[in-house]
């Protein structure tokens, strides 16, 4: 944790120098955030994603305080709220929210999902936010940007699994994957697991095709 002096020129080197009129609104929001660097760097996100200081729904001062012990509530609530310019451009309403932390996603993979050629204006907005990693051409979360994932999903995160599968699939089935295939040769079960899709799950992992094209692609 931060203390009172520490906290806001934390969210000063995150976001850039407070302007004075700002000051009372940062400080409020920081008394608010317990100086728990989880909440601090979602607020922080948010504000670099252009939520201004000032435009806060009035009903956060309502929600329990974060602390050491229970950072959640601010977390939660500061990820579910919409960005000034932004609509609700996150992870989670992208679609990436289906992707797993950790792991480095192939642009192209991403670009298939959205159905774009190129993928990486957006993905400029998001990691110049801090809500994901644009490394490489590749795209990754780590376990801060995955925290926001989490408290910004507001329903099941099936769908996102679905979208991500059906954005791929072969007509002829998964055992027909092309052999250049960067990311489901890898990660296919997995998705067909959070998907819920278990016996289409289970008649992949039994298909001979799939599994000797798999094991020597």
């Amino acid at each position: 944790m931060l203390d009172a002096a520490a906290s806001p020129a934390f969210l000063d080197q995150a976001v850039g120098t407070v302007t004075g009129a700002d000051r009372e609104a940062v400080a409020r929001l920081v008394a608010h955030t317990g100086g728990v660097v989880l909440a601090l760097s979602l607020v922080a996100a948010m504000a670099r994603a252009g939520r201004g200081w000032r435009t806060w729904p009035p009903r956060w001062r309502t929600w329990p305080r974060c602390s050491a012990t229970t950072p959640t509530p601010m977390c939660s609530r500061s990820c579910a709220w919409p960005s000034t310019g932004w609509g609700r451009l996150t992870p989670t309403t992208t679609g990436c929210s289906g992707f797993p932390e950790d792991v480095a996603v192939p642009q192209e993979t991403v670009a298939r999902l959205w159905g774009l050629e190129d993928p990486a204006p957006t993905l400029v907005r998001l990691a110049r936010a801090g809500l994901l990693r644009w490394e490489e051409g590749h795209v990754g979360f780590h376990d801060l940007q995955w925290a926001f994932v989490i408290f910004d999903a507001t329903g099941p995160w099936s769908p996102a699994h679905r979208s991500l599968l059906d954005a791929h699939r072969p007509a002829q089935g998964w055992a027909y994957l092309p052999d250049d295939e960067p990311y489901l040769w890898d990660h296919l079960l997995q998705h067909l697991q959070l998907a819920g899709e278990h016996h289409e799950m289970a008649a992949v992992a039994s298909n001979g095709r799939w599994l000797a094209r798999r094991r020597h692609p």
